[in-house]
């Protein structure tokens, strides 16, 4: 699970500190030098994930963009994107049930919310949109996470469509608004294809390679092939939703989104597109600006 690999890391990298500290103590180091140096590293390693990202970003992009770039809300991008990193691997995902906390969350009485995560990522992301969504008083609120996480989208799909079913049960309603975050946004548009369409009362995607993407060349699993810009398994779930029924869409993205390349790919043409700047990709779910767009869509009676 991503929660075990997450803890594997952080413990890797607890451990790597001590034997450093171990060291440092050796050559009679200061204690202040000692702290000094292991936060430096630490913040370096950070960085040097945040950007790699970016860097792959711009191998992997071909062609033009529709939006003129700005060196301002880049940076301000990039440091949104950081700290929201730090808090879903270095925290919410490594920690889902500590982070989370009890399920579902919000109001009781509405229309139930399901927060669908991306690739290599579980239930843990949602930590602090999920806070926004039940604090406007919607919900009731879930989650879910997919197994494997490197797994095909269809079988997501599968599971996706048993955890709406699941949560009908539960609450006794006829319908639940789905959310979903990069890769979870395609995973709700293939149940829409399935026959658990009629559960749907509305679709959220943050994000979402609808056209797929040109850095998914750089990530593992079969999953990441699906959404390969061009891919079989996109162009099948095109065909497979147009006699389908849509239900009232928003599509929020953003774009200096670094992982969904070029951005305009999460553009839906039957939804309500909604373009922010000045966030990342993973800095969407932590977006006071996106968390305010679909609170408002979520209210609104359509």
């Amino acid at each position: 699970m991503v929660q075990t690999i997450l803890r594997r890391m952080l413990l890797a990298e607890v451990l790597l500190y001590a034997v450093l500290v171990y060291l440092l103590v050796g050559i009679d180091a200061s204690w202040l030098t000692i702290v000094g140096v292991v936060a430096l590293l630490a913040l370096l390693w950070r960085l040097y994930l945040t950007l790699v990202s970016r860097v792959l970003a711009r191998l992997s992009s071909r062609g033009p963009t529709v939006h003129t770039w700005h060196w301002g809300n880049a940076t301000k991008a990039l440091f949104r994107e950081f700290v929201a990193r730090q808090i879903c691997f270095g925290w919410s995902q490594a920690f889902p049930h500590l982070a989370l906390g009890r399920e579902p969350c919000g109001g009781p009485g509405g229309v139930p919310i399901l927060l669908v995560h991306g690739h290599f990522s579980n239930r843990g992301l949602w930590v602090k949109f999920r806070q926004r969504i039940a604090a406007a008083g919607i919900g009731p609120v879930y989650t879910i996470s997919f197994t494997p996480y490197f797994g095909d989208l269809d079988e997501f799909a599968s599971q996706l469509a048993a955890r709406i079913e699941s949560i009908c049960a539960e609450t006794g309603a006829a319908q639940v608004t789905l959310i979903g975050h990069s890769m979870g946004g395609l995973v709700c548009r293939r149940v829409l294809t399935m026959h658990s369409h009629s559960r749907i009362a509305k679709l959220v995607t943050l994000g979402t390679p609808h056209h797929g993407s040109h850095y998914s060349r750089w990530l593992l699993g079969k999953n990441a092939q699906q959404m390969r810009i061009g891919s079989d398994w996109l162009a099948n779930l095109a065909r497979a939703e147009a006699p389908t029924q849509r239900p009232p869409t928003l599509c929020v993205y953003s774009l200096f989104d670094e992982i969904i390349s070029p951005p305009e790919s999460s553009i839906l043409v039957w939804a309500r597109n909604v373009p922010i700047t000045a966030v990342g990709h993973y800095g969407l779910v932590f977006s006071d600006v996106a968390a305010t767009e679909v609170i408002r869509f979520l209210a609104k009676v359509e």
